[in-house]
């Protein structure tokens, strides 16, 4: 039938689909043969835009250079990326990343470059991103100076809020007691937010990390060792009234709260993108 695709008698292993066709990158091709393969098309193909109010000089192309900082030796050993948020700090989005309403898109196309370069150091940098953004929500003025001022001199934070399994974190008489699981970055910040159950809503904590009870034993990962999403035990720790931070639900205020997924998973999406880098790497070379 004229028109269609034909198994030819003469070579019956062979697709024949009449004339020539011309591919999108221009150049005319043959008819597809089991036997012969042709070299990928990347013609059309781009890097990872970046938004319009990114500055040239924080292009995204760096920032995933920053985040891949020694990251194969972190995923085999599990240490924290130090190198890595030196490279980030050195870049300057660490101290004072975009967190406006209207920053949005420049704040996801950042998560997703370091996400990029390295999932673990995308979900620590994820968690900063968080506590800043909850410090300027919710924080006093004394408590937004302080912890700006610190990110400024190169401070990493985190947020956790899973509760160890059979030892949840609660407040009794000023006192924390218990402990949080997948505590991630622990072995790399300078403080985190907790939250703790106050009546049926939760209430947010700021709280130092130094010398606390670090349980690195159940953190075995297939991938993003170097998250270090380890369990804390915050038992002893004496709360300063001036830790806490706005009011009892506040952490699960909406719509920021769910609105809060889209940046985790603009760090899932680099990762995804960094699998398609290393597809199209192989297939240039096959």
């Amino acid at each position: 039938m004229a028109g269609r695709a034909s198994i030819s008698r003469a070579s019956p292993h062979r697709l024949n689909s009449g004339p020539a066709r011309r591919s999108t990158c221009g150049e005319t091709r043959p008819s597809i043969t089991p036997s012969s393969r042709s070299k990928p098309c990347l013609g059309r193909l781009r890097p990872m835009m970046t938004p319009p109010d990114l500055t040239p000089d924080l292009a995204l192309e760096a920032v995933t250079a920053a985040a891949a900082t020694e990251a194969p030796a972190r995923d085999a050993d599990g240490a924290f990326p130090t190198a890595a948020f030196e490279a980030l700090r050195a870049l300057g989005v660490t101290a004072n990343p975009p967190l406006g309403g209207r920053q949005m898109t420049r704040l996801l196309a950042l998560l997703a470059a370091a996400g990029r370069g390295d999932l673990s150091v995308g979900r620590i940098f994820e968690g900063h991103c968080n506590t800043l953004f909850l410090i300027q929500a919710h924080g006093t003025a004394e408590q937004r100076n302080n912890w700006f001022e610190a990110a400024a001199s190169g401070a990493l934070y985190g947020i956790w809020n899973t509760d160890q399994p059979g030892a949840p974190l609660r407040l009794e008489n000023g006192v924390l007691l218990g402990g949080k699981s997948f505590s991630t970055g622990i072995d790399g910040l300078d403080r985190a937010i907790v939250t703790i159950d106050d009546g049926p809503k939760r209430q947010m904590i700021t709280v130092p990390l130094a010398g606390l009870a670090v349980d690195r034993s159940w953190w075995r990962p297939v991938g993003m060792r170097a998250s270090g999403s380890h369990i804390v035990d915050f038992t002893g720790l004496k709360v300063d009234p001036e830790w806490l931070l706005g009011g009892p639900g506040d952490y699960v205020g909406q719509p920021w709260f769910t609105a809060g997924a889209m940046r985790f998973a603009a760090v899932q999406v680099g990762g995804m993108h960094a699998i398609l880098d290393l597809t199209l790497d192989h297939l240039s070379k096959t």
